[in-house]
């Protein structure tokens, strides 16, 4: 898939796998289509990015070429929230000092779902 970042389009459903993708444009990294996976008073959104790689030739005769590939790396996810956006969450610990009065339903949330950000279980 490839998008425009002038394309007119804000908002982009895929009813044969019921995603959505949905155009941000608050700041740089804040910036394009993120794939929207909760949606309501508070969204989760994830944001996915390729880097291409160039061909690099032999070095020497021993050695093979590296043909030119594309990597997906691994996803950001932001949370939007009525005072703005949790951008990159590291850990549950950043999202509860963000949400204050929700503290005690996050906790036990988090525990009940067995949440983890680092493996990235969404």
């Amino acid at each position: 898939m490839a998008l425009l970042s002038d394309n007119p389009f804000i908002r982009i459903e895929f009813p044969d796998t019921n995603q959505a993708l949905v155009k941000i444009s608050i700041a740089d990294d804040l910036k394009g289509y993120f794939f929207e996976i909760v949606r309501g008073k508070n969204s989760l959104y994830k944001k996915v990015k390729t880097k291409f790689n160039d061909f690099v030739p032999a070095a020497n005769s021993y050695a093979m070429d590296r043909p030119a590939n594309f990597n997906i790396l691994n996803p950001t996810y932001y949370i939007k929230i009525e005072k703005g956006f949790i951008k990159r969450p590291n850990n549950k610990k950043e999202i509860i000092e963000q949400l204050p009065e929700k503290k005690e339903t996050l906790n036990i949330f988090l525990k009940k779902t067995k949440f983890d950000l680092i493996k990235k279980k969404i």
